[in-house]
């Protein structure tokens, strides 16, 4: 997924669901204010500070941000030309993106699934978009669909070791513990090489 392992997890058998939200580490987020950051557009301070409460697990606050940061990337002010360009498209894609994991991890799984359908309508090659639909239709028990979405998920990203995860749980709810196993195993041993990957010793060897 994004950033780091925090925000909220709900335990389904032996896989940890994870709401992550999607822009920053926590320790970027808790320094982050929107005072702190006057070279930033508008909609990129809320976009922080719904990122900031995401992280806090403040998920109404967060989804209450979220939405302003969506109705300011799509109704700028006079001085920013309307026309969605990619600079802007990425922002709504990370605005419902975000959006959807904090309804996700708030309960609302209906309403996650809504956004983060506008998130891969925006970036249908983002595979974190489609792995974060995975999630939200595994956990409405929508296994089958899940599946097709964290499939391509792989197919764009083969590295992504959530979407593995993700897929492993959807598995294990429809009985193909073989399946599921497998992408268990890959998906640890994934993230155990993004760890060797990221080890600070690992650096000087390279």
């Amino acid at each position: 997924m994004t950033p780091a392992s925090l925000a909220v997890s709900k335990q389904v058998g032996w896989y940890n669901y994870n709401y992550d939200s999607p822009r920053k580490q926590p320790e970027q987020a808790q320094n982050a204010s929107t005072s702190s950051l006057p070279h930033q557009s508008p909609d990129e301070d809320l976009l922080t500070l719904a990122e900031r409460y995401h992280l806090q697990k403040d998920y109404n606050k967060a989804v209450d941000t979220y939405s302003k940061a969506i109705h300011a990337i799509e109704h700028p002010d006079h001085y920013v030309c309307s026309a969605m360009s990619t600079e802007h498209s990425h922002k709504l894609f990370e605005a419902y993106d975000g959006r959807g994991l904090a309804l996700a991890a708030s309960g609302q799984q209906e309403k996650a699934l809504a956004d983060l359908n506008r998130a891969v309508g925006i970036a249908k090659a983002s595979a974190n978009a489609r792995a974060h639909r995975g999630l939200i239709l595994s956990k409405l028990g929508r296994h089958n669909e899940a599946i097709e979405d964290l499939n391509r998920a792989i197919e764009i990203r083969p590295s992504l070791a959530t979407a593995y995860e993700y897929r492993s749980a959807a598995y294990t709810a429809l009985g193909k513990h073989s399946l599921a196993a497998e992408d268990k195993s890959m998906s640890t041993r994934l993230n155990k090489a993004s760890e060797v990957v990221f080890k600070p010793d690992s650096a000087k060897t390279l």
